[in-house]
């Protein structure tokens, strides 16, 4: 089923076929038209809002937005918690307020709103240690992070572990993951060079089983979020 344009603030009340759907795609048309910042797992395209597009989203005319469109050739090299961006960035939005925001869904597409910022490597280059000031904000926002309650989060899979204290089932979740979102679906790809490297088809189910139970441990992590969430 084809999921119809929709901003969030109007999900499960506008229907499917509404004419704005087409003013939506050629907006972006227009988006793919121009120079695109492509990240691993996603093509994105900034720029400003007309009008009639603003209009439909309660943003000014002008207000710069990101126009994120996934790349059907990207390899699977990350676990994913969640696949529903829109639905994490909700949820992180009160301890962070200034991640962006998913202003819309469409089908092969979303529209965030823009946040300016710089990569890292911008202002620290190869080989040139990490300024302090830098690390110690890094550092705030992981602890922030951390301030997200299980509650704000969408539900988690069916085979997580239900204790948050359970470090042995987390990191055979983990393991467990890992094989069955990167390994398998890479496997036809790159199994023969695993092979020929020693590593067996199975090198993380046996990692699984092989994780013992950590006795008088802390957990390994209090919050699903740490496994990544897009």
């Amino acid at each position: 089923m084809v999921e119809p344009f929709v901003p969030r603030d109007l999900l499960g009340v506008r229907p499917a076929g509404d004419p704005s759907d087409a003013l939506f795609q050629r907006f972006v048309a227009v988006a793919e038209s121009t120079p695109a910042t492509s990240g691993h797992h996603n093509r994105n395209y900034v720029l400003p809002l007309p009008e009639d597009v603003a209009a439909l989203l309660g943003r000014p005319a002008g207000t710069p937005v990101t126009v994120r469109i996934p790349r059907a050739d990207a390899l699977p090299v990350v676990i994913r918690t969640w696949r529903d961006e829109a639905a994490i960035l909700d949820a992180v939005h009160e301890v962070l307020p200034h991640v962006p925001e998913c202003l819309l869904r469409g089908p092969g597409f979303a529209l965030h709103s823009y946040v300016e910022g710089v990569p890292l490597s911008a202002v620290c280059g190869n080989g040139k240690p990490v300024d302090a000031l830098l690390t110690e904000a890094l550092a705030e926002l992981l602890c922030r992070m951390t301030e997200v309650r299980r509650a704000a989060l969408p539900p988690l899979p069916a085979d997580w572990p239900g204790n948050h204290t359970d470090s042995q089932g987390f990191l055979k979740s983990l393991a467990h993951l890992a094989d069955r979102q990167i390994r398998r679906p890479n496997w036809e790809r790159f199994g023969g060079l695993f092979t020929a490297l020693g590593i067996p088809e199975d090198a993380l189910q046996g990692l699984a089983d092989r994780i013992p139970r950590w006795r008088g441990a802390r957990t390994a992590c209090s919050t699903p979020t740490c496994t990544g969430t897009t």
